[in-house]
């Protein structure tokens, strides 16, 4: 066991011994462990560790040094730290000067010596490990705990929140069953948006119409005046609808012939009206439409009143008449059409909404208080409106645009 000499037991036993320098003491001298344990100036964890792991002495505990009147014992706060580690060696930091010790009290003053080298026996060597002590470290306070305290809160909150965004992105992604969707959507929007495939010169005619398909007449001429075939088998499907061989099932029906003829007229001519008629009697016309396009083939007159809001045309068959700015009552319109339209054959007159129109072009300004015929049937131009009826018979009608009627 290493010797220590009488200067290192002066320092064992003087409170003014830094606490650094005790623990490296009681580290290498064993013998001065009960001096430094009994030394005021001794840290909490050396004296715990020399008590544990010395036996008490035999004989009488020498008695403690005190600090001289007006000194205090040596704070761990006012030295710098030191670290120990087993087996490397101990190196404290220079110490403080010191005051001078009274005479009489251990000799004159010598430097303290500078512990180096590896000691013989270490507390580490004892069982637990070395208490390094910690410059200006010391019991833990309210606002260091509460400062613990806020940062542990922060970690929870940036983890937590990293997580739930971590989750709200995994389920934000359209996963492989909305992708397919949507591939199927988008398939189903481009073939709708694809037109329809026109049917070959060599295709069939179109087969006769089931009760399910209505047939209109609205695209009489649709082609340009050049598809007579097209239109004649367009009449052809309708007579087959709408009548029963010589008759029709409803005035209306025939009705809507005579309107679609004479707009086809002053569309493509009168030439071009009678081609399609022809055809379209020797293309499978019922007996109802043959009789019906026999009259309304001839020659028709088309008449416009002065406000041009009201337009007619005379045929041997009948009149039509189509008023655009209306105020009618709801029940008395055609709602949601363009045109109201109203027509008169032998039979009387009928509203006929949904027909095709006729257009204003090409037609003779019938001024108020004239009057036009074709064959049976008259139009008198007024005022108050336009008045047209079957002179035979005397039924009719009255447009404007207030209101209409029919006698």
């Amino acid at each position: 066991m290493t010797s220590h000499s009488p200067e290192q037991e002066r320092q064992a036993r003087d409170p003014q011994t830094p606490p650094q320098i005790l623990e490296a003491l009681a580290a290498r001298y064993p013998a001065l462990r009960p001096a430094i344990a009994a030394n005021p100036s001794a840290s909490p964890a050396t004296r715990a560790k020399i008590l544990a792991t010395t036996r008490p002495p035999s004989g009488p505990v020498p008695p403690r040094i005190q600090a001289p009147a007006g000194t205090s014992p040596a704070q761990p706060d006012e030295v710098p730290t030191v670290v120990f580690q087993n087996g490397t060696g101990i190196t404290p930091p220079p110490t403080q000067p010191q005051p001078p010790v009274p005479p009489g009290a251990g000799g004159p003053p010598r430097p303290p010596q500078n512990l180096t080298g590896p000691p013989p026996e270490s507390l580490a060597s004892l069982g637990e490990p070395v208490l390094v002590s910690v410059a200006g470290s010391g019991p833990r306070t309210d606002k260091d705990r509460r400062t613990m305290a806020v940062l542990l809160g922060a970690a929870i909150f940036v983890v937590v929140a990293g997580i739930l965004g971590g989750l709200f992105m995994l389920l934000s992604r359209p996963g492989p069953l909305a992708d397919s969707s949507s591939r199927a959507e988008q398939q189903a929007a481009s073939n709708s948006t694809e037109p329809s495939p026109l049917p070959s010169p060599s295709a069939s005619p179109s087969p006769t119409p089931t009760a399910d398909t209505v047939v209109s007449l609205n695209q009489l001429g649709a082609s340009g005046c050049s598809a007579a075939t097209k239109d004649a088998q367009l009449l052809v499907d309708y007579g087959k609808q709408n009548s029963n061989g010589a008759n029709w099932k409803t005035n209306d029906a025939e009705a809507k012939v005579v309107q679609a003829m004479e707009v086809l007229k002053q569309k493509c001519k009168e030439t071009y009206a009678k081609q399609v008629a022809d055809t379209a009697k020797a293309s499978g016309a019922t007996e109802a439409l043959s009789a019906t396009l026999e009259e309304v083939a001839g020659a028709s007159l088309a008449i416009v009143s002065p406000s041009g809001n009201i337009t007619c045309v005379l045929s041997a068959n009948g009149v039509t008449c189509n008023v655009k700015d209306r105020a009618y009552p709801a029940d008395q319109d055609c709602a949601g059409a363009e045109f109201f339209t109203v027509t008169v054959d032998k039979t009387g007159a009928v509203r006929s909404c949904g027909a095709a129109a006729q257009s204003s072009d090409g037609a003779q300004r019938l001024e108020y208080g004239q009057s036009k015929t074709q064959g049976e049937f008259t139009c008198t131009s007024e005022s108050s409106g336009m008045t047209c009826k079957h002179t035979p018979t005397g039924k009719g009608f009255k447009v404007a645009k207030e209101a209409w009627s029919q006698f």
